[in-house]
């Protein structure tokens, strides 16, 4: 059968395609042959064959800029996201029951951004999600507040329009989202948007944080560095358990929550200075803003949830050496309130260190650890002395067996008490007054202001003892 009779009897889409590869093979061979003939002719010299090509004109073609093209579009996704309990205890008569499917939530995202001119854009997405597993359950153990929050939601989520007014400016207004700092699971320097801690651990990243209305004004200095600030309109402290839920910590339901008023005086401040230096990235952040976690407070016969206002200086700084990328960040917090101490306010200091890895096809390994440090007295607890005599058993094992386990040494506790101590603490030491005191000893006290000079002399400087030394004579 020959090529004529195989093409008559394929389809017309594929008889074309079959016209089109021939069709390319020949082209392709065609300079083949080409060169193949110039080589039975003769070897030819390179520079007669590219001859005249330097002092041919160079013609620069200048196409027209195509017009930016006004319009919408419509974007999204939809996802199934499921838990499921296999090993969790039976609930107590009338408790929800979270055995089996705890989650079976199937979100849709819908995303409309729009081109309103060379310089100006808009974005808009609105996103609804329903949660089967609670029709597979008895609906009359669960709360209307729960069930509300957790069963199903539809919610218009960023907002705004945005443009360059000049080329070195940027201006954002709306709903939206603002990321600072280098971290991506741990927060430090990033305090602006509130967050969505209703199932902690299993939200997604990308929906963890929440948009509020904030203004935003980007200037750009260089091309390197970005001066950014914020104005937050909309004070929100996120979507988080409620009780009666599975995440709820507490077995007693909360005390009713006050939130700021709305007006000019509760608007959010933020300032940052974003640059690039070389082989690294760095920021410096500035906030004004209201602590997401509430503190108990009694006001007047009530007992109430209140939330501080708070102030934070941080910095950030990221680099990449390798398949690695590094990142740090640290920031100081002033203003914490902590429960029923409303006037004691503290300060925290803040510092996060972490790194990915992406050395790995298709994988990325991240770790991120902060250390959080509060400016706050230490907290005494009192123990038996049964708790202390273990407690002193470790200095007994840190000197007799110091050599025998020198490297287990290097990571043992150092002891807090010894036993010594522990037999010391166990006897009073201290009169009641119950006991004679010194003037029924015929004691007289000396005052601690003359005792103490005598031990500080030989810590005199030289010119001084020589001093005291002439003046004495």
């Amino acid at each position: 059968m020959n090529l004529g009779s195989q093409l008559g009897q394929t389809t017309p889409v594929r008889a074309v395609l079959l016209r089109g590869l021939f069709l390319g093979l020949i082209i392709t061979l065609i300079p083949i042959g080409s060169a193949q003939d110039v080589n039975d002719q003769g070897e030819e010299d390179l520079d007669d064959l590219l001859g005249g090509f330097d002092d041919a004109p160079v013609v620069k073609l200048e196409l027209p800029e195509s017009p930016i093209s006004k319009g919408w579009d419509v974007d999204g996704f939809m996802r199934t996201d499921m838990s499921y309990s296999i090993a969790k205890g039976s609930p107590s008569p009338g408790a929800p029951d979270y055995r089996g499917f705890s989650r079976l939530q199937t979100t849709l995202r819908l995303e409309l951004p729009v081109t309103i001119s060379e310089n100006w854009r808009a974005f808009v997405s609105g996103q609804a999600f329903h949660d089967f597993s609670y029709g597979l359950k008895d609906r009359t153990n669960f709360t209307k507040a729960l069930l509300d929050l957790y069963e199903d939601e539809a919610e218009i989520r960023d907002v705004y329009i945005g443009g360059s007014p000049w080329p070195w400016i940027d201006v954002k207004i709306g709903r939206q989202i603002i990321v600072w700092g280098a971290a991506d699971y741990l927060r430090v320097v990033d305090v602006l948007n509130p967050l969505d801690n209703r199932q902690p651990g299993l939200v997604d990243i990308e929906d963890l944080r929440l948009p509020i209305t904030m203004s935003r004004l980007d200037i750009s200095v260089n091309n390197r560095w970005t001066l950014t600030g914020v104005a937050v309109h909309e004070v929100e402290f996120g979507n988080n358990p409620v009780f009666n839920g599975q995440f709820f910590p507490f077995a007693g339901a909360p005390p009713s929550e006050t939130l700021p008023s709305r007006n000019l005086a509760s608007t959010e401040l933020a300032v940052s200075l974003n640059g690039s230096l070389p082989g690294m990235d760095v920021g410096l952040f500035w906030a004004d803003y209201y602590d997401d976690t509430a503190h108990f407070e009694t006001r007047g016969p009530d007992l109430g949830l209140y939330h501080s206002r708070l102030s934070m200086m941080g910095a950030s700084v990221n680099g990449v050496l390798g398949d690695w990328l590094w990142k740090a960040e640290t920031a100081l917090v002033s203003g914490l309130e902590f429960n029923n101490s409303p006037s004691d306010s503290r300060s925290r200091l803040d510092g996060l260190v972490g790194f990915e890895y992406s050395g790995i096809r298709d994988t990325t390994l991240s770790l991120e650890v902060v250390n959080r440090h509060t400016d706050r007295d230490t907290w005494i607890c009192g123990l038996p002395f049964w708790v202390g005599r273990i407690m002193a058993s470790f200095s007994f094992f840190w000197r007799k067996f110091a050599y025998v386990f020198a490297i287990l040494r290097l990571y043992l506790p150092r002891p807090l008490v010894t036993l010594d101590q522990m037999k010391l603490l166990e006897t009073d030491n201290v009169l009641d007054g119950s006991k004679p005191g010194f003037t029924e000893l015929g004691i007289e006290a000396t005052t601690v202001e003359s005792i103490v000079p005598t031990y500080l002399r030989r810590f005199r400087p030289y010119q001084q003892q020589k001093k005291l030394r002439l003046d004495a004579r």
